[in-house]
């Protein structure tokens, strides 16, 4: 189970959707021949961004963590 808690669910969905909205808002796009009408490469430019954030901030966030469980791993 990668979640210990409802909880944990919770916020990791949050980040998810958070980021995602973000990612949309920054990477839009208007192209000059359309009439207010914004434009995403959602695959390009957020979908393959948002897993990556997440997995580097937990990373990031837990490194003692990993480090000391590594260390008394061996």
């Amino acid at each position: 189970m990668l979640q210990g808690s409802l909880q944990q669910a919770e916020e990791i969905a949050h980040y998810f959707y958070e980021t995602t909205r973000r990612l949309i808002i920054s990477k839009s796009f208007t192209l000059s021949n359309t009439k207010g009408v914004t434009f995403v490469d959602i695959v390009r430019d957020v979908l393959r961004y948002v897993p990556l954030y997440w997995t580097a901030t937990e990373l990031a966030c837990n490194s003692e963590t990993i480090y000391l469980t590594s260390l008394t791993a061996s």
